[in-house]
């Protein structure tokens, strides 16, 4: 069985399902999770509905939980869910050594502006 995850949308929603797979989520959070609306990402996930997920009305609100799976359906969405984590935690450090980088460049550029008031500073000194 294929599972066509075709959006990152799709996969921020599974791998929150995953994190807690007793609990029901509402699709109002998710909707966050995913930048959807709610209309949309009810939708979407109503797609993977049975093979991924199963769903609850609850205060009006439909809710979502990852259902019991295949093994090897299992297993092929864990590998899926595991590549997902492991690029957004690369792209996490990425972003942090970027913002060192932006943060030292500053710094070196205020240094250097520093240095050259007190060199000018110092050369009208010795002038006067």
């Amino acid at each position: 069985m294929s599972l066509d995850i075709a959006t990152e949308a799709v996969i921020c929603a599974l791998d929150v399902l995953s994190s807690n797979r007793l609990a029901f989520h509402p699709v109002s959070d998710l909707a966050l999770r995913m930048r959807m609306s709610t209309a949309s990402t009810d939708e979407t996930l109503k797609s993977l509905e049975p093979a991924l997920l199963e769903s609850i009305e609850t205060h009006g609100e439909r809710c979502y939980a990852l259902t019991s799976l295949q093994s090897d359906v299992q297993t092929h969405l864990m590998k899926v869910l595991d590549a997902f984590r492991s690029d957004r935690a690369r792209l996490r450090n990425s972003l942090g050594q970027q913002s060192e980088v932006h943060r030292l460049r500053n710094e070196f550029a205020f240094n250097q502006d520093l240095m050259g008031t007190i060199l000018e500073g110092k050369e009208r000194h010795e002038q006067g």
